[in-house]
C-alpha cells in the first residue's frame, strides 16, 4: 500500500513538473517569436511611412538611381530615399563607414519576381557614396 502511494505522489510530482516546463517552453518560443518580429521590422521611417512623390515609398530607388549613386553626397540620398540615413538604420556601422539595404522598386526578374536591394557603403570622411552594390532576385 505504502509503495501504491509513494508511486502515485511521485507520479503527481512529475506530471506537475512537466506542465511547468510545458508553460515555461510556451514562454520562450513566445518571446522567441516576438523578438523575431521586432527584428524584420523596420526601425525608423522619418515621413511615418507615407508614400513619397514619384508612388514610391520611403527607402526605396530605382535601378539607374542606385547606379548612379557613387560619388553622391549623404544628404542627397537622404532627399532621394524620403528618409534619414543614420546608425539607427545602417545595415553596418563602422568608426570608417556606414552601409544601407534599400529596396529597388520597378524590376522584375526573369523569375517574374519583384524583389531587389541597393546597398550603399558611405565614408565617414567625405559623406559620400563609395559604393554601391545591387542584388536582383
Amino acid at each position: 500500500m505504502k509503495i501504491k502511494t509513494i508511486c502515485a505522489i511521485s507520479a503527481v510530482f512529475a506530471l506537475s513538473a512537466c506542465a511547468g516546463v510545458q508553460q515555461g517552453l510556451e514562454a520562450t518560443m513566445t518571446n522567441i517569436s516576438n523578438d523575431f518580429k521586432a527584428a524584420v521590422t523596420p526601425r525608423a521611417k522619418s515621413n511615418g511611412g507615407v508614400v513619397r512623390s514619384g508612388g514610391r515609398e520611403p527607402g526605396s530607388l530605382s535601378v539607374e538611381e542606385c547606379k548612379s549613386s557613387r560619388g553622391k553626397t549623404k544628404a542627397y540620398m537622404e532627399k532621394l530615399v524620403g528618409i534619414k540615413l543614420n546608425e539607427m538604420n545602417a545595415s553596418a556601422y563602422t568608426s570608417l563607414s556606414e552601409s544601407y539595404n534599400l529596396k529597388i522598386t520597378g524590376v522584375k526578374t526573369r523569375l517574374g519576381s519583384d524583389f531587389g536591394v541597393c546597398i550603399i557603403i558611405v565614408n565617414h570622411d567625405t559623406q559620400r557614396v563609395d559604393e554601391f552594390s545591387t542584388v536582383i532576385r
